[in-house]
């Protein structure tokens, strides 16, 4: 999978979907080694985010979903090239993904979670200036959707 973080870098992770959390592990392919993750409780996830990414890019041609845990952190998701060798259509893909994290965090609780339809922008502002315009808030991804906007 995709992993765009919020200075809006590309990095190559695997999610691993467990009964109470999901793990971003960034895994070295050429040593076959883990070399480090990330861990989000899913009860901490309070909205999943689903739709087409633009900015960067994919320009709205890359399915994607944002996971929101509090106040306005989040991590973003879409597949690579080792995701879809077998021919699966990548927005097919993705919602299986999505679908099976939203199932998985529904049975822990349904308090505080909801799915929303909602695009991705990305940030546009690449390269050594990304890190200060995404600090001034200036470069941030598109604002968190509201209880209102979500289905």
């Amino acid at each position: 999978i995709k992993s765009i973080n919020k200075w809006d870098q590309e990095q190559e992770r695997i999610l691993l979907l467990t009964s109470k959390a999901i793990y971003r592990v960034k895994y070295l392919f050429d040593t076959h080694q883990v070399d480090h993750f990330k861990r989000s409780s899913l009860t901490e996830i309070t909205i999943l985010q689903k739709g087409y990414i633009y900015g960067g890019t994919t320009n709205g041609t890359l399915y994607g979903m944002r996971l929101y845990q509090g106040n306005n952190n989040y991590q973003t998701f879409t597949t690579n090239s080792r995701s879809v060798e077998d021919g699966t259509h990548q927005k097919d893909f993705m919602i299986t993904i999505i679908n099976d994290i939203a199932r998985t965090r529904r049975a822990l609780s349904t308090q505080n979670f909801c799915i929303s339809d909602y695009d991705i922008t990305r940030s546009n502002s690449l390269g050594p200036l990304s890190t200060t315009y995404n600090k001034l808030g200036w470069g941030l991804w598109n604002t968190t959707p509201t209880s209102e906007s979500a289905s």
